[in-house]
């Protein structure tokens, strides 16, 4: 993943082009107080249970979500950025006002979890109990994707963040607009290699040895009801 991706479009492209088409460039703002960027993991919901029938169950996630399919069960979550912002106005000598946040919260996560099992396997526990805890498993390692994706991004987000504090408007409603755009725009460009690096992660969790082991459980009903149910 480049480190340089989130700062790289903001610098080149907010300050050049996002703000000089809606004001024009001016004096970038000056003598701005600090503003403080915390970006954190969305906690993971616990996780909803549902039943479908085995035939369809591979439709059964939005196309959207970032999925692990196994033939008796989906495991689905949605990956979400949000962001909450204190504004500050801060005028100009030259008569432009800008917006120096006093705090910026930037989230990475998920804020739906789902667990869909295929309707066959649903009244035996064992079996049940095994996918509740692979799902758990994609879900510690979807976690960790997103610690390690925040850690390697903080200072991108922050020198995006300066870059969006440099932008000067006309009116403190056009700085707050701009703000809110801009982080619009960063929370786009952030999540695709976030995306890209969930999806490989979902897929790592799902080693040979791993899916025999599942397959194995509960005496191998679970690899018998596969080869029985199995699917294109």
């Amino acid at each position: 993943m480049s480190k340089l991706l989130v700062a790289a479009s903001l610098v080149s492209g907010l300050l050049s082009g996002f703000a000089q088409q809606a004001l024009g460039r001016g004096q970038d703002c000056t003598n701005l107080p600090p503003s403080k960027l915390q970006i954190y993991n969305i906690d993971l919901p616990q996780a909803e249970e549902e039943l479908a029938p085995t035939a369809l169950l591979t439709r059964t996630a939005n196309k959207d979500d970032l999925v692990a399919r196994h033939t008796m069960a989906v495991f689905a979550r949605n990956v979400v950025g949000q962001v909450n912002i204190r504004h500050r106005e801060v005028p100009q000598a030259s008569g432009k006002v800008c917006n120096a946040p006093e705090t910026v919260k930037m989230g990475f996560g998920s804020t739906s979890r789902k667990l869909i099992i295929a309707d066959a396997v649903a009244e035996n526990s064992c079996v049940r109990r095994e996918l509740t805890e692979h799902e758990k498993a994609h879900s510690a390692a979807f976690n960790a994707t997103l610690d390690r994706f925040i850690k390697d991004n903080e200072q991108s987000l922050r020198e995006g963040m300066v870059a969006l504090k440099k932008m000067p408007a006309d009116t403190f409603e056009q700085a707050t607009a701009m703000w809110n755009s801009g982080l619009r725009l960063i929370l786009e460009k952030a999540k695709v290699p976030l995306l890209a690096d969930l999806g490989e992660t979902n897929t790592a969790v799902d080693t040979p040895a791993v899916l025999k082991a599942l397959g194995s459980a509960c005496g191998g009903t679970l690899e018998k009801l596969e080869d029985r149910y199995s699917y294109q």
